[in-house]
């Protein structure tokens, strides 16, 4: 297979509707949360490559952190933690992933609550895909929550450490 017909996958539009028992399409934007309470909403995986893929697995956390990221991603060594749904995607074709994951800080952040204006509130994780030819592939992502846009988006210190692909 040719490398320049091969599938290549993005993560987009990374979207909590609720933390803990709380909406947040009710208020529009995330105000505050409680490390350790629970993130929930989708992302979507699309391939934008020459190629077919199937998602097989994938893992993703919000962290909280009033430091700069650490060189080794906080996720190092995890297994995948979502729901995939294996269905196979064309090229330029996309599919949603449903998360419901706990948001986590370093050991050097002193508040339970977080202010997003005041601490980065970060999404990270990687998905891994397999090609028609059985060649396994791992995207990671990270996207930081941006209040005054009211989403997360790439910024540019995500740097090859946290935004990558196979």
């Amino acid at each position: 297979m040719n490398t320049t017909h091969r599938p290549r996958l993005r993560v987009r539009n990374i979207n909590v509707s609720g933390i803990g028992d709380m909406s947040v399409k009710a208020m529009s934007r995330i105000r505050f949360a409680d490390i350790g309470a629970n993130f929930a909403g989708q992302f979507y995986v699309a391939n934008y490559g020459g190629g077919d893929l199937r998602v097989i697995d994938a893992y993703l956390m919000f962290w909280a952190a009033k430091f700069p990221l650490p060189m080794e991603r906080p996720y190092e060594g995890e297994e995948g933690n979502l729901m995939v749904s294996g269905v196979w995607l064309t090229p330029g074709r996309s599919d949603a992933v449903m998360f419901d994951v706990p948001l986590r800080s370093d050991d050097r952040h002193e508040e339970q609550m977080i202010d997003p204006a005041e601490t980065a509130i970060y999404a990270m994780g990687w998905v891994e895909y397999i090609d028609k030819t059985e060649h396994i592939r791992r995207s990671a992502f990270c996207r930081r929550y941006d209040p005054a846009q009211w989403r997360f988006t790439l910024w540019d210190d995500a740097g090859l450490d946290y935004e990558n692909e196979e």
